[in-house]
């Protein structure tokens, strides 16, 4: 495996993007997406789910909305699918691969860790809690907090701004185009992640498309003489 391009200056910080990074949850609205379409006598294509993927949860029900002309507001099937989403998360949530161990390598590490997601803060901290992950970053951005989503670059300068670094000095990992573009955009050593729902993404200007969290390169970037 090739080693990982070195940063323009060494890293201070590290921004996780949380649904398909952290947390398996792009299975878990597959499921939901699918059985909300279905109850309509719809279907949840690759392609529709692909425009819905890394945006906003309200902006994404809009995508669905105009690509089958529903006649539901946004606000009536985020209260429907958030229903569904619960109830399949608590029995099939799970961390991605590697997540954990790369989790406890960086304790190790004297590096800050935070969380920069298109979800809104109940969700991304019930999704934490599920997963026994709350209590292992520093701070989490979300919907909330910011008021252009990714790809725009505002959440993850956020995320510089509140790790008190430059963005060039910061680590985003990130799983989708969307996603990938904000970070790219902010000036930050990003690192791609496609997991089966966004293998098909196209990631121009990363530093490198990663396996998954366990992926050698992404801790040679971050301690090069101790990526073991």
């Amino acid at each position: 495996m090739a080693l990982s391009p070195r940063p323009n200056r060494p890293l201070q910080a590290i921004a996780f993007d949380l649904d398909g990074t952290l947390a398996s949850s792009e299975d878990v609205y597959l499921q939901v997406g699918t059985e909300t379409l279905r109850r309509r006598g719809k279907t949840f294509d690759d392609d529709l789910r692909h425009a819905m993927m890394g945006r906003p949860a309200a902006d994404a029900l809009e995508v669905m909305i105009q690509w089958h002309q529903l006649k539901e507001t946004a606000e009536e099937l985020l209260a429907e699918s958030e229903q569904i989403f619960w109830e399949i998360a608590a029995k099939e949530l799970r961390t991605m691969p590697g997540a954990t161990e790369l989790l406890d390598w960086l304790d190790g590490h004297e590096l800050p860790r935070g969380i920069v997601t298109s979800g809104h803060r109940k969700y991304a901290e019930r999704i934490l809690e599920l997963l026994d992950l709350a209590d292992r970053f520093a701070f989490l951005i979300t919907a909330d907090d910011i008021e252009q989503g990714k790809p725009a670059p505002e959440p993850y300068l956020l995320a510089a701004e509140q790790f008190g670094v430059a963005a060039s000095e910061m680590m985003v990992l990130e799983d989708s185009h969307v996603g990938s573009q904000s970070g790219v955009a902010a000036g930050a050593f990003t690192i791609a992640l496609p997991n089966a729902h966004t293998a098909g993404h196209a990631f121009d200007g990363v530093a490198f498309v990663a396996e998954t969290l366990a992926d050698p390169r992404i801790r040679q970037a971050i301690a090069p003489q101790s990526a073991g």
